[in-house]
């Protein structure tokens, strides 16, 4: 009987306080994938404290995998993934989304999305 491992792959991107509004495209999951872990490292505090936060999903549902990700402090993160990450059944692929809520109006802040996915 022979084993089939799947492969590990890894998105990441860059965002800052101007995606505020806006949807990131943050990269693609390929087909048969499913999200693992996604981590966020803050490398310049978004200043508007806590009001700052990072929802990561999909077209329709933006807060599909992780929601309300803090940016108001300088931090590495660990996200609390929403579900168990997300079987893709079709043999395309599905864009990830970025959405960088600021309701305080930063002016400064950094930060990268780092996201780790099995393919099968």
């Amino acid at each position: 009987m022979a084993l089939n491992y799947g492969q590990i792959g890894v998105i990441s991107k860059a965002i800052t306080f101007a995606d505020a509004g806006t949807g990131v495209e943050l990269g693609f999951l390929p087909a048969n994938a499913y999200i693992t872990a996604i981590q966020v490292g803050v490398s310049t505090a978004f200043n508007g404290d806590t009001t700052n936060t990072l929802d990561v999903g999909i077209t329709g549902t933006l807060a599909k995998f992780a929601n309300d990700i803090a940016l108001g402090s300088a931090a590495n993160a660990s996200v609390t993934l929403l579900g168990s990450g997300v079987v893709q059944s079709t043999n395309t692929a599905t864009k990830l989304i970025g959405t960088v809520v600021s309701t305080a109006s930063a002016s400064a802040g950094v930060a990268r999305v780092t996201i780790t996915y099995v393919q099968l």
